[in-house]
């Protein structure tokens, strides 16, 4: 539970974060940087945040995974499923879900936010091209980012499993 509240803060606190220093250092930033952020605000509002979000789907889904081993419930789970993948499919499935519509749940007031902070340099509306269909994949995004949390997790061991986690870049809303 504190993952989830976590996934939420992460993502809405660093939207606010990178979009207000984008604004607030948009006299000193490059003109590339400039242009990046012009041709695709939608991309810099939900990048923002929903990148280092993937880091608590990452450890909740490691927990989710590995959690049983330490608490001795894996032998319960392996009684009423002998075989394991099939178990750890239902976890993962069960487990992206959950993360989808917390994502879908996280993403609206995000871009609300981060677009609001942004109009005075970057406006954009959740009506500009592609801006909604960005918005409604950021959920998507996040549970597709569950291949990095979970499967590892079937290391068994919590740390090893976090290891192997690799970030997924933000898709853009051009196109």
């Amino acid at each position: 539970m504190w993952s989830l509240l976590l996934l939420i803060v992460l993502t809405l606190g660093f939207t606010a974060l990178f979009t207000a220093l984008t604004v607030a250092q948009w006299t000193t930033i490059s003109p590339s940087t400039k242009a990046q952020v012009l041709a695709d605000p939608g991309r810099m509002v939900l990048g923002a945040g929903f990148q280092l979000s993937q880091l608590a789907v990452c450890v909740l889904g490691v927990l989710v995974i590995a959690g049983e081993y330490s608490s001795g419930t894996i032998r319960a789970s392996l009684l009423a499923v002998p075989r394991r993948t099939p178990m750890l499919a239902a976890k993962v499935a069960v487990f992206a879900v959950l993360i989808f519509v917390v994502g879908e749940l996280t993403a609206i007031p995000t871009f609300f936010l981060g677009a609001a902070i942004l109009h005075s340099r970057a406006p954009v509306s959740i009506t500009d091209p592609g801006v909604l269909r960005a918005v409604m994949g950021a959920g998507l995004y996040l549970a597709v980012a569950v291949e990095g949390g979970p499967l590892p997790g079937t290391k068994r061991v919590g740390t090893a499993a976090l290891g192997g986690h690799r970030t997924l870049p933000v898709p853009g809303t051009v196109g």
